[in-house]
């Protein structure tokens, strides 16, 4: 079961910076600062860079990694959160689950969860490590489904009397609760990612769905 972390921006790639140096008419100069961590993150705040990559033909070479952490950057800084991990997490989160199959929890010695009473049940016979990654998954999925397909959920809600959405917020921020008080928060540096998302659950939702309504076009 991997564990997403906030790492999204030592993943791009040469054509990446190449891109970003281009559309911001930096040449090679800009193209080497890229590559320094300092001043990386400054860069890509810089406002009309998403403009300008959507406008450029060249941006099919972009990296997952580099669009999506664009875009939570910028719905983030909307809503007021600012800090650059929890844009980077979120990126690496969508990167993570453009695989459908990684929606589905997978325990050691168990069927893949795909709900969350499975998720629970599968509480009551994991170790210390294990209850850890499944908090955490619990987490992301609800952060998932409430931020990019709320109206999936209402209509499932309204149909079939599956769980809410309130039930979705619940799950989702009590399994970051858990997950950033765990000793492998800190092994995998997401401890203070988790509490501010625990902490601010509904707001990254609302940002996460004007990042689909305007980005995305995701059917309900």
């Amino acid at each position: 079961m991997k564990i997403v972390q906030p790492n999204c921006l030592i993943q791009l790639t040469p054509d990446d910076f190449a891109l970003i140096s281009k559309a911001l008419g930096g040449g090679n100069a800009l193209e080497q600062l890229l590559r320094e961590d300092d001043t990386l993150p400054e860069i890509l705040d810089d406002p009309g860079l998403l403009a300008a990559i959507q406008d450029n033909p060249a941006r099919l070479k972009m990296s997952a990694h580099l669009y999506f952490y664009l875009l939570t950057r910028r719905v983030l800084r909307e809503v007021e959160l600012l800090n650059r991990n929890l844009a980077e997490y979120l990126a690496e989160l969508l990167v993570h689950f453009a695989d459908a199959k990684r929606l589905k929890v997978s325990v050691e010695g168990q069927r893949p969860c795909e709900y969350f009473h499975e998720m629970l049940a599968a509480l009551q016979q994991a170790d210390a490590d294990t209850i850890f990654r499944i908090r955490a998954a619990m987490g992301n999925y609800a952060l998932f489904m409430v931020g990019l397909f709320p109206e999936h959920i209402r209509l499932r809600a309204a149909r079939k009397g599956a769980p809410s959405v309130g039930y979705f917020v619940g799950m989702g921020v009590s399994g970051y609760q858990a997950a950033s008080g765990h000793k492998l928060a800190a092994k995998y540096a997401v401890a203070e990612v988790f509490s501010g998302l625990a902490g601010n659950f509904e707001l990254v939702c609302q940002a996460l769905h004007r990042l689909t309504e305007r980005y995305l076009f995701l059917a309900a």
